[in-house]
């Protein structure tokens, strides 16, 4: 591992176990990505790292309209970019347009869905992007209009994908405006240098307007695939955090004043492409599903709580719908009743997983259960994180594992997971009932009958198979005692503003 930052006390050392796909916020899709991002680029809000509740960023305060279908965004008047232009509303207005338009093909574009024409303009029924609902009103204030109330509106405008990018960087360097030496931040830092499949420097940002609670000068993410050789890091003292803790360490780590452990929002299953010929027929995922033993990999992996519901019980109001449950009988009945009585005659079938020993030990008990109960052999093939995801966006896997952090507290957040033409649907699944009751729950105001079918919704999901949940997880960490302003939280979100260092 390559440590070219200074050793200065107030440079923090972490970790990604991963290569980081982008740097830019609007193409940004994965978690490793999204823990260097939030520390680069700011939004109108930004959730508090201890509570996850909105709180302001660039913009002072906001106001919402009586009807809920418009918010009226104020920002502050003396942000800047790194490279000493003011923030204005039109770095929103602008950076939302990109954000929706087709050509820039944003996985996330559906979350501007919630905008008035985000949907017609992003499917290419208007093709004029200043249709979107947002708007300059002055240089210091943003209109966004909603095609209907949203109550976390403001939990949504702090993703990564409602972040302003520069408009003249981008549209200088386009594809490569986002390389140190052209990147141009308004966040608490700013990119010093990314060695890819090694490590991203990060420097406190001079322009930042909050400069007073950036108390490190440098921030260095090291790329290590391997929470083995995180830990062993850690304990050197050359990491001041990692946030997984390899589960066969956690038994002897938790007695140990670093170490950290809660639920997070979030769920860890396995997803089944169903354009796979042998996997189209639903019975035939049940099966699947019914051969799995939930509880049994959790006590061997010592990790995560098992579940057999899609959404993670955490989020307030909502009681999740239950899936099915580990039924080796009953699973073979179905693999039979599918044309699969000879379970020999299956089709050759793999399932895939990022390189990971934890993962690996996850998906060779799955693969084991599948033997034992189904008769069914599955072969298993890794490759980095990166990789997976460009097989995932063409389609080119069978069964593939997969993990989801839920990007605010809401059950749409892993629903929309499996519609039609959103950005993170790889399972190619598609049902008009489920699209309907999403859109219905869309355009519900009152919140018990919105969830009453958003939970109607995940038993579609969960009867029709095209994912298999394996456990809500829970996410230990290890914190170093010279670091004081790191929290566990349920979205696994740690932004470095506000961080010291002893």
């Amino acid at each position: 591992m390559a440590c070219s930052s200074k050793k200065s006390a107030k440079a923090f050392h972490t970790v990604l176990y991963g290569e980081i796909e982008y740097l830019d916020p609007t193409l940004s899709s994965d978690e490793n990505s999204r823990e260097v991002i939030i520390n680069l680029f700011e939004g109108l809000l930004e959730l508090h790292p201890k509570t996850l509740e909105p709180r302001p960023a660039l913009a002072k305060k906001f106001e919402v309209s009586d009807d809920g279908l418009t918010y009226t965004f104020y920002l502050r008047d003396d942000a800047k970019w790194s490279n000493g232009d003011a923030v204005t509303a039109n770095d929103f207005v602008y950076s939302w347009r990109r954000a929706v338009d087709p050509k820039t093909a944003a996985k996330y574009a559906y979350y501007l869905y919630h905008l008035k024409n985000g949907e017609a303009i992003n499917t290419g029924k208007i093709s004029d992007l200043t249709q979107l609902g947002v708007s300059a009103i002055s240089p210091t204030i943003l209109k966004a209009e909603l095609e209907h109330p949203l109550p976390f509106f403001p939990y949504l405008v702090s993703w990564t994908t409602f972040l302003p990018v520069h408009q003249k960087t981008v549209e200088t360097y386009d594809k490569e405006w986002a390389q140190p030496g052209h990147i141009v931040t308004n966040g608490p830092f700013l990119l010093k240098e990314w060695k890819p499949y090694d490590q991203i420097l990060l420097e406190a940002n001079p322009n930042y307007w909050d400069r007073k609670h950036v108390h490190l000068t440098q921030a260095v993410f090291h790329v290590i695939e391997e929470a083995e050789t995180a830990l062993k890091l850690f304990q050197e003292g050359t990491l001041h955090f990692m946030h997984r803790v390899p589960d066969l360490k956690i038994k002897t780590l938790k007695s140990q004043p670093e170490f950290v452990d809660g639920p997070l929002l979030g769920t860890y299953f396995v997803m089944f492409n169903v354009n796979t010929p042998q996997l189209k027929d639903k019975r035939v995922r049940q099966a699947f599903v019914m051969a799995i033993d939930r509880q049994k990999i959790v006590d061997v992996i010592q990790k995560g709580m098992a579940s057999a519901s899609f959404v993670p019980e955490s989020i307030a109001g909502y009681i999740p719908a239950k899936g099915l449950e580990f039924n080796p009988e009953k699973a073979r009945a179905q693999l039979a009743e599918a044309g699969f009585a000879d379970p020999k005659k299956f089709p050759e079938t793999t399932l895939v997983y990022n390189t990971s020993d934890e993962h690996k030990m996850a998906m060779q008990l799955i693969q084991n259960m599948w033997k034992e109960n189904l008769g069914i052999e599955v072969k298993l093939y890794n490759m980095e994180m990166k990789s997976l995801l460009k097989e995932w966006r063409v389609g080119n896997f069978q069964i593939s594992r997969r993990g989801w952090i839920g990007d605010y507290p809401d059950p749409t957040t892993f629903l929309d997971l499996f519609r039609p033409g959103f950005g993170n649907n790889f399972s190619g699944w598609n049902h008009q009932g489920y699209e309907e009751l999403l859109r219905e729950a869309t355009k519900t105001r009152n919140a018990s009958k919105r969830f009453q079918l958003l939970r109607k919704a995940e038993s579609i999901l969960l009867d029709e198979s095209p994912a298999l949940p394996i456990y809500t997880y829970t996410h230990p960490h290890l914190i170093s005692a010279k670091v004081t302003g790191i929290y566990h939280n349920a979205m696994n979100q740690h932004p470095l503003k506000g961080v010291t260092l002893d």
